[in-house]
């Protein structure tokens, strides 16, 4: 059974507004979700490729998120699983509207909706970094360099594609920082930990000036790539003003990097919600780590 939805497309990016910390940025991108219900059941959940097999036709999926193109339920099953919304939800999830679909999520207290505030903390990093489309706003750009790569890794366009590193890999951050101002650099282990790189011993909370910036910026000579295997989101935080570190108490500058205590990510956030949007950036880029 196929079923016009209008709000579809407004559907798929209220999901990843609420779930955007819990997976890659690829997990949301028209081009994948095309993929995601064009790919035949015989390869799902293989290792490799999540979307082998799949002959996607993405201006049908196009058409199908402005309301022009019916979905079916068979479509809309295999979008509950991708989002792992199962048992909870089945396709019905989608069938009553955007303000019904809005309500079920809340009500079941899926993604940010659960109310911690470091979910709804990494969701509005990310937003931050996706900005709003005022170019006149100031932008932060990132890249990464690797002894084994060449520059330009984590920069571009992340969402289709994360960078992938082994454990041991040397690692340099290069930014291009809008003005003078701080840097924050906070490396996060896709809904599980979060970490502050910067400051520590490879980077210090003293002010930067405008233009390009490599991290580390000490005697450190790079960061080594190390942690468990999965998905990594990089997050790079620049202000005008030397912002309050929740964890600065337990840390120096010389120390190592240092895992974010429940809330502390919350509280960091909230202060830069009380920035102006032209006295703060923000850039977010996934990677993994394999074997």
């Amino acid at each position: 059974m196929t079923h016009p939805i209008e709000d579809f497309g407004e559907m798929l990016s209220y999901l990843e507004g609420i779930l955007g910390h819990r997976f890659p940025r690829s997990h949301f991108v028209r081009g994948n979700l095309a993929k995601v219900i064009a790919t035949p059941t015989e390869h799902r959940g293989q290792i490799g490729d999540p979307y082998a097999g799949a002959q996607p036709d993405p201006g049908n999926f196009s058409r199908k998120c402005n309301g022009q193109r019916p979905v079916s339920n068979f479509e809309l099953a295999r979008l509950i699983e991708h989002f792992q919304l199962a048992p909870t939800f089945d396709h019905e999830l989608f069938l009553g509207g955007l303000e019904r679909f809005k309500d079920q999520l809340k009500a079941e207290r899926i993604g940010t909706h659960a109310g911690s505030s470091d979910d709804v903390a990494r969701c509005d990093l990310l937003r931050m970094a996706k900005g709003d489309g005022d170019r006149t706003l100031p932008r932060l750009f990132l890249q990464i360099t690797s002894d084994l790569t060449q520059r330009g890794g984590i920069g571009g366009d992340p969402a289709s594609s994360a960078l992938a590193f082994r454990a041991g890999q040397r690692v340099w951050l290069d930014l291009e920082l809008p003005a003078p101002g701080h840097v924050v650099i906070l490396n996060d282990q896709i809904d599980v930990e979060i970490t502050c790189l910067v400051p520590s011993r490879f980077g210090t909370a003293e002010q930067h000036s405008m233009g390009p910036l490599t991290l580390p910026d000490t005697d450190a000579p790079y960061f080594s790539v190390g942690g468990p295997l999965g998905n990594y989101r990089l997050y790079a935080i620049w202000s005008e003003a030397q912002l309050t570190l929740p964890w600065s108490g337990r840390a120096n500058d010389w120390d190592d990097p240092i895992g974010l205590r429940s809330r502390e990510l919350g509280q960091f956030v909230e202060q830069l919600r009380t920035l102006t949007p032209r006295s703060r950036a923000v850039a977010a880029h996934d990677y993994q780590i394999v074997p």
